[in-house]
C-alpha cells in the first residue's frame, strides 16, 4: 500500500499559484461573490490544498477561496500543502467535491443555524430590508440571508426560505433522529413531518423513517393510521386531495406523451412555468 501524502499547513503567495487548465470544477461568479462577503464577515477559515512539485506550487482544491482572497486584494491565502504524486492530488480535488455534499436534512439544519447568525450580525437584512451600500460588486444594497444563499446557489430566496422554515419546524430531538434514518430525506418530506400536528402521528413518523420502517413520510404516516385503524385519505385535506389527483393526471399525461410533444409542450410553456416559479409564495409564507 502507497504511503499517504504529507500535509503541511503554510500561507501561499496568489500570484505564484499554479491554476491547472484542466480543472474539474469550473469557477461560478455568484459563488464567489457569496464567499468574499463570507470571509469579510468571519474572516478566511477553510485553507485551500496545494502541491508543490518542481518549483511550482499548484492548486489542488478551492479555487473559489483563491479567487474570492484575490479580488479582496489579500496577496496571501493559507493553505494545505500535500506531497503527493499528480494522480494523489487529482485524488484530493475529486474526494473534497465529492464528500463536501449533506444530505437535504443536514442542509437545512445548517441553514437554519447560519441564518440565526447572519440575522443577528446583520438586523437591518431581516425579511429583505435594504441596509448598508452594494459589496463586492454585487449591485445590491445589503442581501437578505436568503438573497446572499440564493446568490450562491442559483437558486430562488423563495427556495432558501422554504428549506430553513422546514428545518425549524423540527425540534433537536427530531432532527437528530431524522438524521440517522436510513433513506435520504427531501425537503417535501421534512416539510410533511413539521407541519403534522398530532404528537403520535408524529412521533410514530419519526421513528418509522428513521428505523428504516418506510421510505417517505407519506408512507409512515399511512403505515401508522393503518396501524390504529384509520383510514389513510384522512390524511389529506379536500383541497389537498383534489391537487394530488390533479398532480397525478398531468404526470401520467406527461409519462404517456413521446419525446416530440413533451419539446413542444416545454417550447409552449416553458418560460410560463420559471415566471410562476420564482413568483409563487406558498400560503404559509404569505401569512
Amino acid at each position: 500500500m502507497d504511503k499517504l501524502p504529507k500535509h503541511t499547513s503554510t500561507d501561499v503567495q496568489i500570484d505564484r499559484l499554479v491554476i491547472p487548465d484542466d480543472r474539474l470544477r469550473p469557477v461560478g461568479e455568484e459563488k464567489v461573490r457569496a464567499l468574499m462577503a463570507l470571509i469579510e464577515e468571519f474572516g478566511f477559515i477553510v485553507p485551500i490544498t496545494v502541491r508543490r512539485a518542481s518549483g511550482r506550487i499548484t492548486l489542488v482544491d478551492g479555487l473559489h477561496r483563491t479567487t474570492a482572497m484575490q479580488r479582496l486584494g489579500r496577496e496571501t491565502i493559507p493553505a494545505i500543502e500535500i506531497d503527493g504524486t499528480l494522480a494523489k492530488a487529482r485524488g484530493v480535488e475529486v474526494a473534497s467535491n465529492l464528500v463536501a455534499g449533506m444530505t437535504p436534512l443536514q442542509d437545512a439544519i445548517f441553514l437554519a443555524e447560519w441564518e440565526k447568525v447572519y440575522v443577528e450580525l446583520h438586523p437591518e437584512t431581516k425579511g429583505g430590508i435594504a441596509g448598508a451600500r452594494a459589496k463586492h460588486g454585487m449591485q445590491r444594497t445589503n442581501l437578505s440571508f436568503a438573497e446572499l444563499v440564493a446568490e450562491s446557489r442559483q437558486v430562488t430566496p423563495r427556495q432558501i426560505r422554504r428549506i430553513v422554515a422546514a428545518a425549524e419546524a423540527l425540534t433537536r430531538d427530531e432532527a437528530r433522529s431524522l438524521q440517522g434514518a436510513g433513506v435520504r430525506l427531501p425537503i417535501s418530506d421534512i416539510q410533511i413531518i413539521g407541519k403534522i400536528t398530532d404528537p403520535d402521528e408524529r412521533l410514530a413518523t419519526i421513528q418509522k423513517l428513521a428505523l428504516g420502517a418506510a421510505k417517505s413520510a407519506s408512507a409512515a404516516r399511512r403505515a401508522w393510521r393503518a396501524e390504529i385503524g384509520e383510514d389513510t385519505v384522512s390524511l389529506q385535506a379536500p383541497e389537498q386531495h383534489r391537487d394530488e389527483q390533479a398532480l397525478k393526471a398531468l404526470r401520467d399525461g406527461w409519462n404517456r406523451c413521446s419525446a416530440a410533444v413533451r419539446r413542444k409542450f416545454a417550447t409552449e410553456f416553458g418560460d410560463e412555468i420559471i415566471r410562476w416559479s420564482d413568483t409563487y409564495v406558498e400560503p404559509d409564507e404569505a401569512k
